[in-house]
C-alpha cells in the first residue's frame, strides 16, 4: 500500500489552482461561472441590510474604521480579510446562496468573497485583475471545495458538521492564490495547508441553522 503523503496532495491542489486556464475550461463551466458569480453578488447585495449584516459590520468597524475593500451593497469598506468575511456572510444570511446538493455545501460564498477581496486590493495597488481571471479563480476554488466536500461526505460522518465551514476555506485559499500575484505552487500550497488545518477548528454543526451564526462560513 502506498503511504499517504499530505504534502503531495496539497501540492497537487495548489498546482491545479494555478495551472487552470479559461481556454481549457469546458463550455458548460464557462457558461455557469458568470452565473454563479452573478448569483453570489445578488445574494450579497440583497442581504446588505439584514440584521446579521448590521451586527457583523458594527463589530468589525469597532476594530477598524475602514479598509481598502468595499462591502457590496453598503458604503463602508474593510480590510481584505474582513471584507471577505462580511461579503461572504451577507451572501448566505438569507439562505438563497447556491448549494452543491450532493454534500449540502454552499460553495460560491467563501470562494467569491476571498477572490474579490484580493482582486480589489491588487486593483488599488495598480495591478487590476481581469474579469476572466477572476472567474478562473472562482472555478478553481469551487472545484477544489466541492471535491473536498465529496471526500468528507464519502466518509459517512454523522456528527452534523456544517460542510461549508470544513471545505469553504480551502476553496477560498485556492481562489485567492491566483489573483494574488499568481503565487507559485509551494507558497499557495502553504495557504491551502493552513486552511486544511484550520477547518477542523472553526467548523460549526447543523444545530446552528436558524441563528445569525449560521451564515458564519464567511470566516472561511
Amino acid at each position: 500500500m502506498t503511504a499517504f503523503d499530505p504534502q503531495s496532495v496539497t501540492h497537487d491542489m495548489a498546482r491545479f489552482a494555478l495551472d487552470l486556464e479559461w481556454a481549457t475550461l469546458p463550455d458548460k463551466v464557462r457558461r455557469e461561472a458568470p452565473r454563479a458569480w452573478l448569483n453570489w453578488v445578488a445574494c450579497t447585495v440583497g442581504a446588505a441590510r439584514t440584521p446579521a449584516m448590521e451586527a457583523a459590520v458594527r463589530g468589525v468597524l469597532l476594530m477598524e474604521s475602514s479598509g481598502e475593500v468595499g462591502l457590496l451593497g453598503r458604503s463602508e469598506s474593510a480590510s481584505v480579510s474582513n471584507a471577505a468575511l462580511l461579503n461572504c456572510l451577507g451572501s448566505s444570511s438569507q439562505t438563497y446562496d447556491d448549494t452543491h446538493l450532493a454534500t449540502i455545501t454552499h460553495p460560491t460564498g467563501p470562494v467569491a468573497a476571498a477572490a474579490l477581496a484580493v482582486a480589489c486590493k491588487r486593483a488599488g495597488a495598480g495591478q487590476p485583475v481581469s474579469g476572466r481571471d477572476l472567474l478562473v479563480a472562482l472555478v478553481a476554488g469551487l472545484e477544489l471545495e466541492c471535491r473536498v466536500s465529496c471526500a468528507i461526505a464519502a466518509g459517512g460522518g454523522s456528527l452534523g458538521w456544517y460542510m461549508t465551514s470544513l471545505s469553504g476555506g480551502i476553496g477560498a485559499a485556492a481562489a485567492a492564490g491566483r489573483p494574488a500575484i499568481r503565487l507559485e505552487s509551494r507558497a499557495n500550497g502553504v495557504g491551502l495547508g493552513c486552511r486544511c488545518g484550520a477547518s477542523g477548528r472553526i467548523s460549526r454543526d447543523s444545530r446552528q441553522h436558524g441563528h445569525h451564526l449560521r451564515s458564519g462560513h464567511g470566516r472561511a
